[in-house]
């Protein structure tokens, strides 16, 4: 059963997007959250009674956030040139390493949570539609899911390679494309 919002609840969801942000999601545990929310276990349980409702919360809270964070980058952008856009972009992720550690992390667990597929599918649709606006295409244009794939695939090697060739990368993939700037 859901529990209202309060101080505590969202205090325990900002403990736990913290442990996934710099440890990952095998550090998300009902024990490490309460530590580090600073709270006895039985408070956690309280609002996440299981580790699913947990996980659950921490992935609508990421979205969420990813949602708004990501309407207001495209928002600062509109009009510009999409290479002008997209390397901001892919520069952004890239330095945002734990960013990219939470959305593995939330990738990883939703084999195990079928919930949080539902959320990631819910936040890429946003996504998409962002891509579409920015860039003056309907939400369905198979070109958002390119990109999108394109924006997350090279975060993730910028994340594993701890490199900064991937906005290369990106300018490489559209000069192929030929996608108009």
């Amino acid at each position: 059963m859901a529990r209202p919002p309060t101080q505590l609840r969202e205090t325990i969801l900002d403990a736990a997007l913290a442990l996934l942000r710099t440890k990952g999601e095998r550090a998300m545990t009902q024990t490490g959250v309460a530590a580090a929310a600073g709270i006895p276990q039985g408070h956690l349980t309280y609002y996440f009674p299981k580790k699913r409702d947990l996980v659950v919360g921490v992935a609508e809270r990421f979205a969420e956030v990813t949602s708004e964070q990501a309407r207001a980058f495209f928002a600062e952008r509109a009009g510009q040139p999409m290479r002008e856009v997209l390397t901001a972009y892919v520069k952004r992720l890239i330095a945002d390493r734990e960013r990219t550690r939470m959305l593995l992390g939330l990738v990883v667990m939703s084999d195990r949570e079928p919930a949080l597929g539902a959320i990631l599918q819910h936040n890429a649709r946003l996504l998409r539609a962002m891509l579409g606006h920015t860039f003056g295409r309907s939400p369905d244009d198979p070109l958002n899911d390119l990109l999108l794939a394109m924006l997350w695939g090279l975060g993730i090697h910028g994340f594993v390679l701890q490199e900064e060739r991937s906005d290369q990368l990106l300018e490489e993939v559209l000069r192929r494309f030929d996608t108009p700037s």
